[in-house]
């Protein structure tokens, strides 16, 4: 670093003991405090893991309307309970199933180990381990950039986030692409050191950066931006390389290609249900709704509805920026390395070189929208966040030494740090504790709900048969934890009289419906329900209402749900009188189903 403090020096005693937080971190938070998976696209990459390790293939038991019509349209394989996934990139579930196999006896939910799911924890371990990679590359990255003491006090910050433990841990994929990107800002970082040192970048820094980006493709398909940018940042920066472009460009595009063989093998279709992805940018709509239409109509493009659209995520994701970056202060403050001119070119360049695959990002992120905000799957900021917060602590680090604060000591030489690793960590300290004591005492009785009661949910996997199938607004839970093949429910009502008449011709019979809160939070809360599931208000609303009273069912006034007349609650949650109001309801066609209770 350029402007480094006075008596700034290497410190062997803080790394070393950052590195032994960091590790009592990760048992903490994949042990004591985790309560399950909280991603919807995490459960059901996980469903697909398990079915590979039971050597199914890419089987999918979360069916999506739009895809299962596109297979049917295609003359492809469309038994209900046998399709193939042509939505999710493949890494991820490869890499988890040989981890489910060796562990083949966690397999069947257990409710007498407690409410978390074995495999659940699997995930989370192997998360962590991947965000302890990501860190000692920022280390090792923030190391060679500026000095030993930015670089612990870098990881230290990003390490006292609790929002990059739940990234780690509860969201799958992301945690992976995490670490892939900073491998590839790592190899990117080397190449710049020596195309403007003269020296030749050499065919594995090449190799290892195009290798980054083919994985990245297959991890998450948000990651195809941040390819993007790092072509562009290459061809841009570093004009000396861009021969190189020609293998980075092609190890994704192979990638790319032969998944989408994979596709027109399996649907019919080279996008496969990423054609519904590709033709909600196009809409006012949302991605899920489309994934939920069982018709094959494309609604009409409005230019001016789509100016909007866009204009709105903008703003959502400025607005929202704090909570994308995890409230890693470092790493929010990035923009204050731009407004300094360090002496290393390296370190001039890549600061350059991340705003331009960040705003890569930002625009796709724009295009697809996020909204469930910081905790959307297709949030990519988050994985900026350990390279961000490298260049943000170094600028803290100049700016401070020129303001000069203090007669000397601790504070006027690392009083910067100081300030951003407390205001980083201020939520981990504030809530750890409570947590550490919730934890250590319900030992493994924790749950994220609601939403997601697996405890529950699990009996599913009892009262219906593999053969069978359910219709749910959270599939992707009813697949992980019910381990049964669960249709999202579709867009209209006259929809899933289709799927399910196609079904029974299959031999597949349609057991019921599960009701969650993401779908009846609306009503329990008292907002009139008119968002995405209002075709569905009356199954809706019948749970809640079954807490009023003993005889309270709206089902013997109105018709259409008199095809699944038995009901069990999943999961209740109490009102302002002392009732309880049913959450997760289980409807279905026969009591005797209901042989065991939860």
């Amino acid at each position: 670093m350029d402007s480094p403090p006075p008596g700034d020096r290497v410190n062997r005693t803080l790394t070393w003991t950052v590195c032994v937080l960091i590790a009592a971190l990760a048992f903490v938070f994949v042990f004591i405090t985790f309560r399950g998976l909280t991603s919807a696209r995490a459960m059901d990459q996980a469903q697909i893991a398990r079915e590979l390790a039971r050597g199914h293939g890419f089987r999918t038991l979360m069916i999506r309307p739009a895809a299962f019509q596109t297979v049917l349209a295609n003359g492809r394989d469309a038994t209900i309970t046998t399709q193939q996934d042509t939505y999710n990139p493949p890494l991820q579930s490869m890499l988890w199933a040989p981890l489910f196999k060796a562990v083949e006896s966690w397999w069947t939910f257990d409710v007498n180990r407690g409410t978390v799911y074995a495999l659940d924890r699997v995930i989370a371990g192997m998360g962590a381990f991947w965000l302890l990679l990501t860190l000692l590359l920022a280390h090792g990255m923030a190391r060679r950039l500026f000095d030993r003491t930015i670089a612990a006090f870098t990881v230290l910050a990003v390490a006292l986030s609790p929002q990059m433990w739940e990234i780690a841990t509860g969201t799958g994929s992301r945690g992976l692409l995490l670490f892939l990107f900073t491998l590839s800002i790592y190899w990117l970082t080397a190449m710049m050191r020596r195309a403007l040192a003269g020296e030749p970048a050499g065919f594995g820094l090449v190799l290892g950066i195009s290798l980054a980006c083919g994985l990245m493709v297959m991890t998450h398909w948000m990651a195809v931006w941040l390819v993007l940018g790092i072509v562009v940042a290459i061809a841009v920066l570093v004009p000396g390389q861009r021969p190189s472009l020609i293998l980075i460009i092609a190890v994704p595009l192979l990638c790319l290609t032969a998944w989408a063989l994979h596709n027109q093998a399996a649907g019919g279709n080279l996008l496969g249900a990423g054609e519904v992805t590709v033709r909600s940018l196009l809409s006012p709509q949302a991605e899920a709704a489309h994934l939920r239409d069982f018709s094959d109509t494309a609604p009409p493009v409005n230019l001016d509805v789509l100016i909007r659209k866009l204009g709105i995520h903008i703003h959502s994701q400025m607005q929202d920026l704090y909570l994308h970056l995890a409230g890693v202060v470092p790493a929010i403050l990035f923009f204050l390395c731009l407004l300094h001119r360090f002496r290393r070119p390296e370190v001039q360049g890549m600061r350059w070189a991340l705003l331009i695959i960040w705003a890569m990002a930002w625009a796709g992120m724009a295009l697809t929208g996020l909204p469930n905000k910081a905790e959307d799957d297709n949030q990519i900021h988050c994985v900026f966040v350990p390279v961000l917060a490298i260049f943000g602590m170094a600028a803290l680090a100049v700016f401070w030494a020129r303001l000069n604060p203090g007669n000397g000591g601790l504070w006027t030489l690392h009083g910067y740090a100081v300030i951003a690793i407390l205001l980083s960590g201020w939520p981990m300290l504030t809530e750890l504790p409570s947590d550490l004591k919730t934890g250590l005492f319900l030992k493994n009785q924790l749950m994220n709900w609601p939403p997601y009661r697996p405890i529950t949910l699990a009996f599913l996997g009892k009262w219906v048969k593999p053969e069978e199938v359910l219709a749910s607004d959270a599939p992707w839970c009813i697949a992980w934890y019910g381990d049964r093949t669960c249709l999202w429910l579709p867009k209209e009502r006259a929809q899933l009289d289709a799927i399910r008449e196609i079904a029974e011709k299959q031999g597949h019979h349609m057991a019921g419906i599960v009701i969650t809160p993401l779908a009846s939070s609306d009503f329990v809360g008292g907002v009139p329900f008119s968002g995405a599931y209002s075709a569905w208000a009356d199954w809706i609303a019948r749970g809640p209402t079954l807490g009023l009273g003993p005889n309270v069912d709206i089902a013997a006034a109105l018709k259409p749900l008199q095809t699944f007349p038995v009901h069990q609650s999943l999961g209740s949650v109490p009102i302002a009188d002392g009732r309880v109001i049913p959450a997760i309801t289980f409807y279905t066609d026969r009591a005797a189903r209901l042989g065991m209770k939860p």
